[in-house]
């Protein structure tokens, strides 16, 4: 994340009764950063190296109401 402006938060979840499924939660300053952030060469790398792995994807679009360690 220091290495990418733009970039709030990264976390990786996964659920305890399924624990091969897993959550990711990208923060984004804005929209432009995320696009930005699809274009470098670390997140393709892992779009190609994970194609196999990854058996379904939904994005969501939130908004950002406020952070817990504010």
């Amino acid at each position: 994340m220091e290495l990418e402006e733009g970039v709030l938060e990264y976390s990786v979840v996964n659920e305890k009764e399924n624990p091969t499924l897993f959550t990711l939660l990208e923060v984004y300053r804005d929209y432009d950063s995320y696009r930005s952030y699809l274009k470098t060469p670390h997140f393709l790398s892992y779009k190609t190296g994970t194609q196999e792995m990854v058996k379904s994807l939904q994005l969501i679009d939130v908004n950002l109401i406020g952070n817990a360690l504010d």
